[in-house]
């Protein structure tokens, strides 16, 4: 963590980046800040990694809005921190059984390791490796599905991120 970065995180924010378990959730409410300091976190913990072991990090919320800011976020940060432009490629892939085509945002980093915000649909995490984070999970389409699906994701050593605020009682997430 670099320490004049954490001076315009507020208290909540710097122990979520600094929790290092492998499961974190967290009740948020609107503007509040937990994709700013996530963000961080995934630049930041994808910057500085220096083992052979690949760890990409994969971002999903319940519109494409919010994957959009994410890199946004991601971008000023890999800036800030690391006096590096951070190019987005815009990915599309064909989803084979809709037919439609996903769109996900990616930066590569230096060092090979990727930062991807798509679309809140289970089948994307299908075969993917790394960290995960779920935003807005109690207004995914299907919250048990994503969750089912991402999961297995973090299976050697990866993180998986919950947070949203919330969405009824009776909702996957509460």
């Amino acid at each position: 963590m670099i320490v004049a970065a954490m001076s315009i995180f507020m208290p909540y924010q710097i122990a979520w980046i600094n929790d290092p378990s492998p499961l974190k959730l967290g009740d948020k409410s609107r503007r509040t800040g937990w994709t700013w300091c996530e963000a961080y976190d995934a630049v930041s913990s994808r910057w500085r990694r220096t083992n052979n072991v690949r760890r990409d990090y994969w971002f999903s919320s319940a519109d494409e809005s919010a994957g959009v800011e994410f890199i946004d976020y991601c971008r000023f940060w890999a800036e800030t921190l690391f006096n590096q432009v951070a190019n987005v490629v815009t990915e599309q892939y064909l989803d084979p059984d809709t037919k439609r085509f996903a769109t996900a945002l990616v930066i590569k980093c230096p060092n090979g390791h990727k930062i991807v915000a798509m679309t809140s649909n289970p089948r994307r995490f299908r075969s993917k490796g790394g960290d995960v984070c779920l935003d807005e999970f109690a207004f995914h389409d299907d919250p048990r599905a994503m969750y089912d699906a991402a999961a297995p994701v973090t299976q050697w050593g990866g993180r998986i991120r919950i947070f949203s605020t919330p969405n009824g009682e009776g909702s996957f997430y509460n």
